[in-house]
């Protein structure tokens, strides 16, 4: 198992899709999120992760 940060930003929608497709690869677990706002533009920030494969 190992750990990862990865930064998205843009604005709800995009950053929505681009959660979604990364959540639906499967093997993830999200240990922390953080999330700031600016104008029209959203960032997350997601620290996850990788799911040893069973088996």
């Amino acid at each position: 198992m190992s750990m990862r940060c990865i930064v998205l930003r843009g604005v709800a929608k995009e950053v929505e899709d681009a959660v979604n497709a990364l959540l639906e690869e499967g093997g993830l677990r999200v240990v922390q999120l953080g999330q700031s706002e600016s104008d029209n533009q959203i960032t997350l920030t997601l620290i996850i992760e990788e799911l040893g494969r069973l088996q």
